[in-house]
């Protein structure tokens, strides 16, 4: 059995899944409460694990504060448009392009870029791209 692709499979089930439970969440309650909630706890649960596993490493965030806003302002980003997405998307637009990215990430060792550096796709007689 190629492992590979069972684990590929799995993968795609859950982010499946996680899609259809956060669109759900999104189009029942407010855009902001639901990040303000979410990123909220997320740092809260981040900075009490660190304080009481590795203290150490709270001395080295605070020497470089200024790296540790930038990382996590891009991965902000990268939330909130995802976010952003699940909020407006039809579920099953989103089930192809993330099944479509997903597969051809994984099987072709994630080029699936055109010469313009655009994510194209094709599936049965179209062609998506991004």
């Amino acid at each position: 059995m190629n492992w590979g692709v069972l684990f590929t499979v799995a993968f795609v089930l859950a982010a499946a899944l996680r899609d259809v439970l956060f669109a759900g969440i999104f189009q029942a309650y407010r855009f902001f409460d639901v990040v303000l909630v979410t990123f909220g706890l997320t740092g809260l649960l981040s900075l009490v694990l660190i304080a009481v596993r590795a203290p150490e490493q709270m001395q080295a965030l605070r020497r470089a504060w200024r790296e540790g806003l930038i990382v996590n302002a891009g991965t902000a980003a990268a939330w909130l448009s995802f976010f952003y997405a699940l909020k407006v998307l039809e579920l099953a637009d989103r089930a192809v392009v993330g099944t479509a990215e997903t597969t051809l990430g994984t099987f072709t060792g994630g080029n699936c870029f055109d010469e313009k550096n655009s994510l194209t796709v094709t599936i049965g007689d179209g062609t998506l791209s991004a």
